[in-house]
């Protein structure tokens, strides 16, 4: 075989490594993108778990205010009436307005705690995925590598055939199988162990 065909097939296994570290390079890359995404969401969804809680009480302080005016208009209504507020109905309704008021305030903290539990949860979960996500991305730029690698050693392995390396050597052909992805065909010497 002539040294241009020879040199053509070194050429060809080097851009084969060479394009799958290039491919697995950019398998990183795009992982680290969405990390820094998956991160910037869930620092979000924090940042406004922590405002739920603050809105949640301010509207509570707002509502006690409220609350602490229809009191005391009740009272005045009823003292204008000249109707004793400290007891019978008067003092009746004037204790329904405190549970309802007391009821009304723990319904806007539980409410405001609850969402930002759900945002705070959805978090948690943003960054789960992105952990998933990080572990399939290293094992596909991994999966990657080994492809690249093992087409490497095929062109290597055929063009030092092509050169006569093997010649007298009991060099057998072989074939290796890397999963789904990928598989090559080459000579391989049996002194290296059996490969099938």
């Amino acid at each position: 075989m002539d040294p241009l065909t020879i040199g053509l097939m070194g050429f060809s296994a080097l851009s084969t490594f060479y394009g799958a570290q290039q491919q697995a390079d950019a398998i990183s890359f795009q992982n680290d993108l969405n990390q820094i995404r998956v991160e910037s969401n869930a620092r979000i969804k924090e940042m406004q778990a922590d405002e739920t809680i603050k809105k949640g009480d301010r509207d509570l302080v707002e509502f006690q205010k409220s609350g602490s005016r229809l009191k005391g208009a009740q009272r005045a209504a009823l003292a204008a009436q000249g109707i004793d507020i400290d007891s019978g109905s008067a003092a009746e309704l004037l204790s329904e307005t405190d549970e309802i008021l007391l009821q009304d305030s723990v319904t806007i903290r539980n409410n405001a705690m609850f969402e930002a539990y759900g945002l705070r949860s959805s978090a948690d979960q943003d960054r789960l995925q992105g952990y998933l996500g990080e572990l399939q991305s290293s094992r596909q730029a991994s999966t990657t590598l080994i492809s690249g690698g093992l087409g490497a050693i095929q062109a290597g392995i055929s063009t030092g055939s092509a050169m006569g390396f093997f010649k007298g050597s009991g060099v057998k052909s072989a074939k290796i199988d890397v999963g789904s992805s990928s598989s090559f065909t080459g000579s391989v010497n049996p002194r290296f162990g059996n490969i099938s």
